[in-house]
């Protein structure tokens, strides 16, 4: 049963991955067009009387608002990438390995993945490398797979006090 968890966590990391490659070989004025979209989506929602807000300072906002939402999704794809890595490594059982290590080769995974990344986008128009995206991504890669972790633990204890529980009663 492990290797078929394994197997599908490691096809979900994949797909993330491709997802993360497909939206970096994005131009940069693609790129800009879709987070200038979802800005204008947001904006309304988020921020209190945007509507009353006068068209300049309606743009200063979506502005603001838009590198914030740039800055989340690349830690939000970064934290998928790294909870899914961790699944697929923390998943089987080894003797050679302990669990820690291989969460900690997941997270170097995901680091490494975002690295290249950002290379990948000094060849795509308009685009350019940005420590301060690896950093993002690093941090959400962190926190994914932190709670990937966290949950995976969780799920062995509840699982092992059930096993107490059976051999109890």
């Amino acid at each position: 049963m492990r290797k078929v968890f394994t197997a599908v966590f490691a096809c979900l990391t994949f797909s993330v991955m491709c997802f993360i490659f497909w939206q970096s070989a994005q131009t940069g004025e693609r790129s800009s067009q879709q987070s200038a979209q979802v800005t204008e989506i947001v904006a309304p929602v988020v921020v209190p009387d945007y509507p009353k807000l006068d068209a300049p300072q309606q743009q200063t906002t979506r502005q603001q608002l838009e590198a914030k939402l740039r800055t989340f999704a690349h830690a939000f794809e970064f934290a998928a990438l790294g909870a899914c890595a961790v699944l697929c490594f923390c998943t089987p059982r080894s003797r050679r390995f302990p669990r820690p290590a291989r969460g900690c080769a997941a997270f170097l995974f995901a680091v490494l993945y975002a690295v290249s990344d950002e290379w990948h986008q000094l060849f795509v128009g308009g685009r350019a490398f940005e420590w301060k995206d690896v950093g993002t991504d690093a941090v959400g890669a962190l926190a994914g797979g932190l709670a990937a972790y966290g949950l995976l633990c969780l799920a062995e204890w509840i699982a092992s006090r059930r096993k107490v529980d059976r051999a109890e009663g």
